[in-house]
């Protein structure tokens, strides 16, 4: 069983407003995550924290269960931890956790479709690989190998995202030739759309 998970607790301080509510393509960014998610997994919960009412109703509207976490000001890796205890006690033949973020709204379903193929293929946690200013970049969405995550937060860390957790396991990697932007000002924003543009 591949069970997804989208991270969506954060408070949005850059953006200035919940992310999670924001339009793109006609659709929340929420709604786009989940849609994602769902794709490439057989079960989808989404973890909040600072916004959770009407972000609470799209996830009954689009049949994803709610994980609210308490903790969510302690960072991504508190909210992680968290969502996946939840997970790890309501599902015991879990093969895998596909993490993907509410603010990167370029991607599309196929990509996380193709995760799932690679995970099956290589047994392996399957990393996004993407190039950012010259540089390759190997972070969400992840398709987490179940006993990684277990393992990984078996031991006590400091707070990491998905790019520092990767170093603790070995992984494969799915190429997205059109990069990935997240979206955390309202600027970026303005590039997704501008890219969308020239896309349409």
């Amino acid at each position: 069983m591949i069970v997804g998970l989208v991270l969506a607790a954060g408070e949005s301080q850059r953006f200035g407003r919940p992310k999670q509510l924001e339009i793109f393509r006609g659709r929340t960014f929420l709604e786009i995550a989940i849609d994602n998610v769902r794709a490439g997994s057989d079960r989808c919960y989404v973890a909040l924290g600072a916004e959770t009412e009407a972000s609470s109703d799209i996830c009954q509207m689009k049949n994803s269960e709610v994980i609210h976490v308490p903790g969510w000001l302690k960072g991504q890796r508190q909210t992680l931890k968290s969502a996946l205890q939840f997970i790890f006690e309501r599902h015991d033949k879990v093969r895998g956790i596909l993490v993907g973020l509410c603010d990167q709204i370029l991607l599309e379903p196929d990509h996380y479709q193709q995760l799932r193929i690679e995970f099956q293929k290589s047994q392996k946690t399957i990393a996004t690989e993407w190039s950012e200013n010259s540089k390759i970049v190997h972070g969400a969405p992840i398709l987490w190998k179940a006993e990684d995550l277990q393992l990984i937060f078996a031991k006590e860390t400091n707070d990491s995202g998905g790019q520092e957790l990767l170093q603790s396991v070995p992984y494969a990697t799915l190429n997205n030739t059109m990069g990935i932007l997240d979206v955390d000002r309202p600027s970026d924003l303005l590039v997704a759309q501008s890219f969308d543009r020239m896309k349409s």
